[in-house]
C-alpha cells in the first residue's frame, strides 16, 4: 500500500462506523486508529513543504466553492470532510492544483508498511453498499 492511498480509506472507514457487527466494528475500529497516526505522520512531513502549504489553502477554497451549506449558511460537513455538491466539476479543478504536490509526489507513491487489521467476507455487513464495498476492499480476507 502507498502513502497516498490512505487518505481516501480513512473517510471510507468513518462510513463503516454505522454499521454493526462486533468482529466488523473492531476491525474498522482498529484501522481508524492505526490509519489516522499514520496520516499524521505523512502530513507532518508535507507540511514541511510550501508547496503543501499552498495546495491545501487552495484545496479548502476549493472545497468551500463547491461545498454545500446548511439553513444557517455554514459549510456542511460529513466525517469532518466537507460535502461536495458538484463532484464532477471538483474533481477536475481539484487535478489541476496536482501540480503543485509534485515533489511530494515520491513521497506519497512510497510503499508503507502499516498494520491493517483484515475482517473475513463472512464478517461483513448485510447491508453494506457497493460504493463502501469497494473502498475497504484492501482489509478484505478472501
Amino acid at each position: 500500500m502507498k502513502n497516498k492511498e490512505l487518505f481516501p480509506l480513512l473517510p471510507a472507514l468513518n462510513k463503516c462506523l454505522k454499521y454493526e457487527g462486533v468482529k466488523f466494528a473492531y476491525v474498522i475500529a482498529k484501522n481508524i486508529q492505526n490509519i489516522s497516526a499514520e496520516i499524521k505522520k505523512i502530513q507532518e512531513a508535507c507540511n514541511k513543504s510550501e508547496k503543501i502549504k499552498e495546495y491545501e489553502i487552495k484545496r479548502i477554497e476549493l472545497c468551500k466553492k463547491y461545498s454545500v451549506k446548511d439553513e444557517a449558511g455554514e459549510y456542511k460537513k460529513e466525517n469532518g470532510n466537507f460535502v461536495i455538491d458538484n463532484r464532477l466539476e471538483f474533481n477536475k479543478e481539484l487535478s489541476k492544483l496536482q501540480g503543485l504536490l509534485s515533489e511530494n509526489d515520491k513521497f506519497l507513491n512510497e510503499d508503507i508498511k502499516i498494520d491493517l487489521h483484515k475482517i473475513k467476507r463472512e464478517d461483513l455487513p448485510e447491508k453494506l453498499n457497493a460504493d463502501i464495498l469497494l473502498k475497504i476492499m484492501p482489509l478484505i480476507e478472501e
